[in-house]
């Protein structure tokens, strides 16, 4: 008999959508929203009452911005697991974010499969997906640490490369207009 005990999750973000669109996706994967919040101050008051196996943050939020919340809760406890939530163009608050503590890191908006390597690399196991049907959500490349063995210089060097790539399809796609 296999018993499948949920991790618990509290996800923060200032904007409602991205935490539902979040918590749908995290939701087919099996997982137990235990609390969302809208600021680093609620991130922080609800990672110490829940004590969730994983909390998903934004980066830019009011009161506490996430890198904030994130050195607060590993002060706490760092044995934490936070995956930071964060826009395209914001790599230096990722490196900071992820120097502060942070696990991992996904890239909004952000697709399944990436959310899913995403778990994987901080040790949420999701191979009892209870969803086999494909979540549609909108296209983006997410990258991070695997499982703590990547060096933060690395983890840059990855977000820097795609940041990249976006660029260079960009340049190719305008000398393809201009030719």
């Amino acid at each position: 008999m296999v018993i499948n005990i949920s991790k618990k999750v509290v996800i923060v973000d200032d904007t409602m959508f991205m935490r539902l669109t979040l918590k749908n996706m995290l939701q087919d994967f099996g997982l137990e929203i235990a609390g969302e919040g809208s600021n680093g101050i609620e991130a922080v008051t609800l990672y110490k009452r829940i004590k969730p196996d994983l909390i998903t943050m934004d980066i830019t939020m009011p009161q506490k911005d996430g890198i904030e919340a994130v050195k607060e809760i590993i002060t706490h406890d760092p044995e934490a697991v936070i995956i930071m939530v964060s826009a395209m163009g914001q790599k230096a608050k990722v490196v900071q974010a992820v120097s502060a503590g942070a696990k991992d890191f996904i890239v909004k908006p952000f697709k399944r499969d990436r959310i899913s390597e995403a778990l994987e690399r901080v040790g949420i196991d999701i191979s009892a997906d209870k969803s086999s049907e494909e979540v549609t959500g909108q296209d983006e490349e997410v990258e991070g640490a695997d499982d703590g063995k990547e060096s933060k210089e690395a983890k840059a060097e990855n977000l820097e490369d795609d940041s990249g790539d976006d660029e260079k399809k960009s340049d190719s796609n305008a000398q393809s207009t201009e030719e």
